[in-house]
């Protein structure tokens, strides 16, 4: 482990660049690599366009300070109904939170 927390905050940085300019599509993001927010949201958009259906259902929950859209994906069971009871997972809300949205997404 890099003891020096900039380093690795600095490779990240690095490393988001680099799928930048290689024009990556979204579905080849590579897991071990944090996305900056314009990637994550990209992922996001891919995943529901995907699977959006029978087990995905997308809905935008305002917008955020930025005027950004605030995206959530809700998972289901075939044929269920979204109006059980709910477990919600947030990520990504503030803008310390540079480590959540990778972890949500691996998991």
């Amino acid at each position: 482990m890099d003891s020096n927390i900039q380093n690795r905050i600095n490779q990240d940085l690095k490393n988001s660049e680099k799928i930048k300019s290689e024009n990556l599509d979204p579905e080849d993001y590579p897991f071990d690599v944090y996305l900056n927010g314009d990637q994550y949201n990209e992922w996001l958009q891919f995943i529901i366009r995907k699977y959006e259906g029978d087990h995905l259902i997308s809905k935008n929950f305002g917008k955020s300070y930025e005027g950004r859209d605030i995206i959530g994906i809700l998972l289901k069971g075939k044929g269920e109904s979204c109006h059980k009871p709910t477990i919600a997972v947030d990520c990504g809300l503030h803008s310390c939170e540079w480590i959540s949205p990778g972890n949500l997404i691996t998991h």
